[in-house]
């Protein structure tokens, strides 16, 4: 006797359960599955073991909290990638961590890292440089790109009798002239200029604040505050517009429904009020955005002026300075009668827009 059937008796109704268990047992695995998925869609932590630096919070096991005795780990070595240090160079003093795929949801857990440490981390992790014969890192490794075809710059030496270093396109090196131009700029004359480009942007951070801040503003995507105001209140009015327009549909639907307006008419009426709806919501998508990101430059320019003036009395340059300051460095080539022009372009971290230098011959 199986489930209360005789199994010698009743060969169709046998088949027939074993067939209706499979089902079962198969609906039971989705539904457990799809918990899983619609927990992790909102947020909620699922797994057995909370990632490293985090705990599972005591109050609920689907939210995580820092753990204090881990958490500073993951935070030395963000620091220590700002900085430009490699995967290598810090696997050797913290030990090494794969990463692994996971459905992401973004600002549900408290951060370990702010998120500009970690931009400026995914940004040096992929500018990263193999080292030369010597196993150095040239200081301006991963920052110097070209600026036509957008391939790095290679470090070499142009006389060996000289040992002159100079910089040139790592397309050109491999293909020749056909693909792209030389770009060639000596590495002393790249490191005079973003010397005196550093101490120069922080000397006037140190003079006039003020007036510095003002001049980055005007970069900004909202140019002044009237405009950012104006658009704030347009912005206002226009949400007040479209949540009388989601009130104005469902009375529409209501209407319909209990006979107070023909088909005719409701079809019309909400085909109107459902374009409105679209015009208005791009308008509205288009102003956040504005808004959104002339607040972000207006904190990076603080952010940026605040960095920038410690380095108005430096000497030299190092690796971790350049990395925590510069963001690329574009070299861009003109060739005229007179002979080559070079002009660097030097883009700063968290600033918007690059400074420009010309180098002839």
């Amino acid at each position: 006797m199986t489930d209360g059937v005789d199994t010698g008796k009743n060969d169709d109704l046998i088949a027939f359960r074993s067939v209706f268990n499979e089902i079962y047992s198969k609906d039971i695995g989705k539904k457990v599955h799809s918990s899983y998925v619609i927990k992790a869609k909102k947020g909620k932590f699922t797994g057995c073991v909370a990632p490293f630096g985090y705990m599972k919070s005591p109050e609920d096991k689907n939210f995580l909290i820092p753990d204090k005795d881990t958490a500073w780990i993951v935070k030395k070595i963000f620091n220590l990638a700002a900085e430009g240090h490699g995967t290598n160079w810090i696997r050797r003093r913290l030990g090494d961590k794969k990463p692994e795929e996971w459905l992401q949801v973004e600002n549900v857990h408290e951060p370990l890292v702010d998120k500009d440490t970690y931009n400026l981390v995914q940004e040096k992790v992929k500018m990263r440089k193999r080292p030369d014969a010597w196993g150095n890192y040239g200081i301006f490794a991963g920052l110097v790109k070209c600026g036509e075809c957008g391939s790095s710059m290679n470090q070499r030496v142009a006389n060996a009798k000289a040992k002159t270093r100079i910089l040139t396109c790592a397309k050109y090196n491999r293909y020749g002239v056909a693909h792209c131009s030389q770009h060639r700029l000596e590495l002393d004359t790249l490191y005079q200029i973003v010397l005196e480009q550093i101490r120069t942007c922080a000397a006037l951070a140190l003079a006039d604040e003020t007036k510095v801040m003002e001049e980055l503003r005007k970069s900004c995507q909202c140019d002044n505050d009237d405009e950012r105001r104006r658009m704030e209140e347009k912005l206002s009015e226009s949400e007040k517009r479209l949540s009388e327009l989601d009130t104005l549909v469902s009375k529409l639907y209501e209407d319909w429904i209990a006979g107070r307006i023909n088909e005719a008419n409701f079809t019309r009426m909400m085909e109107k009020a459902q374009a409105e709806q679209e015009t208005l919501q791009k308008k509205v998508d288009m102003m956040r955005q504005r808004l959104d990101g002339a607040a972000k430059e207006q904190e990076d320019n603080s952010k940026w002026l605040s960095l920038i003036r410690q380095y108005a009395d430096i000497k030299e340059l190092d690796r971790e300075m350049l990395h925590l300051l510069i963001r690329e460095i574009v070299v861009h080539e003109e060739m005229t009668e007179d002979g080559r022009n070079t002009t660097v372009e030097i883009h700063f971290n968290f600033m918007k827009q690059g400074s420009q230098l010309t180098v002839k011959g």
